[in-house]
């Protein structure tokens, strides 16, 4: 994590579906900012669709909040 956190103070509101942008907005949290993300309950991401190991979900390396 990077020691400066230019970023401190700034909350982000993120509406993200891919790979990529959860990827790009961790940069941000270890910047310093707050990001809430806003997920669909009506739609199903592809990244939680698996398949998992054993058929159970394991922590999303790019949700920082776990």
């Amino acid at each position: 994590m990077p020691q400066n956190r230019i970023l401190e103070g700034v909350r982000v509101l993120t509406l993200e579906q891919v790979h990529a942008l959860p990827w790009g907005t961790s940069f941000l949290a270890d910047l310093g900012a707050q990001v809430i993300r806003v997920e669909s309950l009506a739609h199903l991401q592809d990244r939680k669709a698996g398949p998992f190991p054993d058929g159970r979900p394991c922590q999303e390396w790019w949700n920082e909040g776990g």
